[in-house]
């Protein structure tokens, strides 16, 4: 039985996605930034193609592009056909008509994830038509909530484990778990990844979650400048993981 069709996308979301992460985690890697976030607009917008396809029965003619057909002596006809590339190929709608369609029913995207989509592609035009100043891409995220701000960011290991170095313990005093040493089956999962398969680190640890009293944006209120009082309160184990690894992490992060 072949694949659904909705699945052959899937496969290339994940397999753009990943690529993405690997590139990115290679800091001599030319065009890095620009590439990352060209990848993972690629593997959105796959996704959500392969969500639309899913809804609409498998049907790909549910993600093409239509126009109306031309008649015999040049006129406007009502009938609508794919519209064709150069190489005669149907046309497939972009993010933005995706996202029009998943934020509607019976898919109901989330607010949250179609802004922050959004802020991701504003990183992917930034980077193409203009120079980042900032090494590190960081945005504003939508959090839908008016008592607090909250922000996502590429941070690089190196970054993270000179803060631990710097501030020790007291980055973690609202983490319960805290560092457990290397004892534990998930400690010595994130030691190994970093010694031997450090390219794979952002797929296999899905980050950290931290708080901070205050957060200075630049002129634009684009990219994080300064942040008070930060505590890490998900994933302190991996921020000490990286500091305590023997040799330390080198340049792969």
């Amino acid at each position: 039985m072949k694949n659904p069709k909705h699945k052959l996308f899937v496969e290339k979301s994940v397999g753009a996605a990943l690529s993405a992460i690997e590139i990115y985690n290679k800091p001599d890697f030319k065009y890095r930034e620009e590439t990352f976030s060209i990848l993972m607009i690629n593997a959105w917008e796959l996704l959500l193609k392969a969500r639309i396809i899913q809804e609409n029965n498998g049907k790909l003619k549910s993600i093409y592009v239509f126009v109306n057909k031309t008649g015999i002596k040049g006129n406007t006809l009502k009938t609508k056909t794919p519209d064709l590339n150069r190489s005669k190929n149907p046309k497939t709608i972009g993010l933005p008509k995706c996202l029009g369609i998943c934020e509607q029913a019976p898919i109901n995207l989330d607010d949250a994830v179609k802004e922050n989509i959004f802020l991701l592609m504003e990183i992917r035009d930034t980077a193409i038509h203009f120079q980042h100043s900032d090494k590190d891409a960081s945005k504003s995220a939508n959090s839908q909530n008016t008592d607090y701000s909250a922000y996502i960011a590429i941070i690089p290991g190196t970054c993270l484990a000179k803060l631990y170095e710097r501030y020790g313990a007291r980055l973690l005093e609202q983490n319960v778990r805290s560092f457990l040493q290397f004892t534990g089956k998930i400690n010595k999962g994130i030691r190994d990844t970093i010694r031997n398969e450090p390219h794979m680190f952002l797929a296999f640890n899905n980050g950290i979650a931290a708080t901070a009293d205050h957060i200075e944006l630049d002129e634009e209120n684009r990219y994080i400048k300064k942040i008070s009082s930060l505590q890490i309160v998900n994933g302190g184990q991996t921020t000490a993981s990286m500091f305590f690894i023997e040799g330390g992490i080198g340049q792969t992060f």
